[in-house]
């Protein structure tokens, strides 16, 4: 499923601005992406090819994994999840989330009540809300 609207490059410098990355280095990571065809040129953005899907679809997975896995093994409060998970999410391999959802008995939800996207493959969506 391709989604609704193109990553303009926008968003792009709205990224490079919130995350620790400058403008070089957030193009220098689409390149890397649009190599590795994740991402493709689209009028004047670029739109994630089912490959990029898939890949969102982990990093989400594996962010929602770990949020659950700091809930229920430490006293962390709610806001102190996030933080951690986003530091984790690119860390995690198939492996390792496998392991983490047979351990936590495979959640449907993360500890905000967001639904934690299937395997790749399983399902199209990436596990908003519906």
């Amino acid at each position: 499923r391709r989604p609704r609207t193109p990553l303009s490059l926008d968003v792009l410098d709205r990224l490079a601005r919130t995350m620790p990355l400058g403008h070089f280095s957030a193009r220098l990571i689409l390149r890397r992406m649009a190599h590795e065809h994740l991402v493709a040129l689209d009028g004047p953005g670029y739109l994630l090819t089912p490959a990029g899907i898939d890949a969102a679809r982990e990093v989400v997975r594996g962010h929602r994994l770990w949020e659950t896995y700091l809930d229920r093994h430490f006293a962390l409060p709610p806001d102190h999840l996030d933080p951690s998970a986003h530091r984790a999410e690119h860390f995690l391999d198939e492996q390792l989330r496998a392991r983490l959802a047979d351990e936590l008995q495979a959640p449907r939800s993360d500890p905000h009540g967001t639904r934690i996207p299937p395997v790749s493959g399983d399902d199209e969506s990436l596990g908003e809300p519906r």
